[in-house]
C-alpha cells in the first residue's frame, strides 16, 4: 500500500493569514494564545483578534506546526448522504484488494475488508483528497474518508457509497477493472426517478415513508418540492409563487396547499420524516430521502438523520442526537432495502 504523501507546496505569510482570518469558528483568540504559547510566546488576550493572527502568521512555521494549523482550520465533515446501486456480478473480497493496489496512488488509498460477523460485506474505506480552489490556499486540500459497502447475495451485489462524485469516480474505476478482468459488461441499477411522471415521483416518496421495516411513520417533517416543466397545465402565478417550495410541519401531505401542488404538476424533491420503532420503548428516528439531479439523472440519496432516544411513553428526547456507528450502519441498509423494494414496485406498474 502506497503511504500517502503531502505536495511540496510552499505557504506564504499572507497565505496562513488568510487561512486564519477566514477560520473565526475554529481559530478562536483562545486556540490563538495557544498556539503561540506552544512556541514559547505570550500573548494577550486583550489584543483584537486581527492583530493576534497577523502576529501567528508572521512566525515561522515548520511541516508539523503547519500539519497542526490545518488540523484546527479544517471543519470536521458532516456525514455525507448514500446512494445505493445493484450490479449482476459478484465481486471477490480478493480482487477487490488487487484492484485497490491497482488504483492507489499519492491522492488515494483503498483499504479493503471482509466482515468478519457477515460473509457477504466487503467494506471499502477510501481516503482521497478534496480540493477547492474557492477557498484559501491552506484551506484548498481537505484529506477525505469515506466507507463503500458491497453485499453480495445470489451471485449478485449491492453497493452502498456515499453520494459524492469523487467516491462515484472511484467506484467506476473499480467497477470497470472488475469488468476486465471477468471479460464481461457489468449492468448497474441505481434508484433513477428521471423517467418517472411527476404523479410516480410523489408515489415513490410517499410510499418509502411508510415502509420503512420495524418503524412506524410518525410525521413528515420537511417536504420541498419542484415543477415538472413538461406540464404545461399549471397556472403562471402558481409556478411564480411555489417553485422550489419547502414546507415545514405536521400533515404536510394531507394538506389542501400540497394537493393542489401535486395537481398542478409539482414533485417531490427532498422529504424528511420521523418513525418510531416498533419494538418495546423504541426510539424516535429521522430518515431523509432527496433527489440528487446531475444532469439527465434523477438518482435518490438518502440519510438517517439521527435519533430520538426514548424516554417514557409517548415522550422522548427534546434534541436530535447522531446514531451509534452500527445503529447508522443497521438503519441506512434498511432504508436503502426499502428504496430499492417501492422502486421495483413502481417499475412493474409501467410494465
Amino acid at each position: 500500500m502506497k503511504k500517502h504523501l503531502e505536495s511540496s507546496i510552499y505557504f506564504t505569510e499572507k497565505d496562513i493569514y488568510d487561512a486564519l482570518m477566514s477560520s473565526k469558528r475554529t481559530m478562536t483568540i483562545p486556540l490563538i494564545i495557544e498556539l503561540a504559547r506552544d512556541k514559547g510566546i505570550i500573548l494577550s488576550s486583550e489584543e483584537p483578534r486581527d492583530e493576534l493572527v497577523k502576529y501567528l502568521s508572521s512566525l515561522l512555521y515548520d511541516y508539523y506546526d503547519l500539519n497542526v494549523l490545518i488540523d484546527h482550520i479544517t471543519p470536521t465533515h458532516k456525514k455525507e448522504k448514500s446512494k445505493v446501486t445493484k450490479i449482476d456480478t459478484k465481486i471477490e473480497a480478493t480482487d477487490l484488494k488487487i484492484i485497490a493496489k491497482e488504483i492507489a496512488n499519492d491522492n488515494i488509498i483503498i483499504q479493503v475488508n471482509k466482515d468478519p460477523k457477515d460473509a457477504s460485506k466487503t467494506t471499502l474505506k477510501v481516503e482521497y483528497d478534496e480540493i477547492d480552489f474557492s477557498k484559501t490556499r491552506l484551506r484548498q486540500k481537505v484529506r477525505k474518508e469515506s466507507i463503500i459497502e458491497i453485499t453480495e447475495e445470489n451471485g449478485k451485489s449491492t453497493i452502498s457509497k456515499a453520494s459524492n462524485d469523487k467516491v462515484d469516480e472511484i467506484m467506476q474505476k473499480i467497477l470497470e477493472k472488475v469488468e476486465i478482468k471477468n471479460n464481461t459488461k457489468i449492468e448497474e441499477k441505481k434508484i433513477n426517478l428521471s423517467t418517472f411522471e411527476h404523479k410516480q415521483k410523489i408515489q415513490y416518496f410517499t410510499s418509502l415513508i411508510n415502509i420503512i421495516d420495524g418503524c412506524k411513520l410518525d410525521d413528515v417533517v420537511k417536504v420541498t418540492v419542484n415543477y415538472d416543466e413538461d406540464n404545461p397545465e399549471a397556472e403562471e402565478d402558481v409556478i411564480n409563487l411555489i417553485t422550489n417550495a419547502s414546507f415545514k410541519g405536521k400533515g404536510l401531505l394531507s394538506t389542501p396547499e400540497y394537493q393542489e401542488l401535486k395537481d398542478k404538476g409539482f414533485y417531490i424533491t427532498s422529504i424528511i420524516w420521523s418513525a418510531i420503532e416498533t419494538k418495546t420503548n423504541g426510539d424516535k428516528l429521522e430518515f431523509e430521502a432527496s433527489l440528487s439531479l446531475n444532469s439527465n439523472i434523477e438518482e435518490v440519496s438518502f440519510a438517517v438523520k439521527g435519533v430520538y432516544r426514548f424516554k417514557e411513553k409517548d415522550q422522548y428526547t427534546s434534541t436530535k442526537r447522531s446514531l451509534k456507528p452500527e445503529e447508522a450502519i443497521k438503519y441506512t441498509n434498511i432504508l436503502e432495502t426499502a428504496a430499492f423494494k417501492v422502486y421495483d414496485e413502481i417499475e412493474k406498474q409501467e410494465e
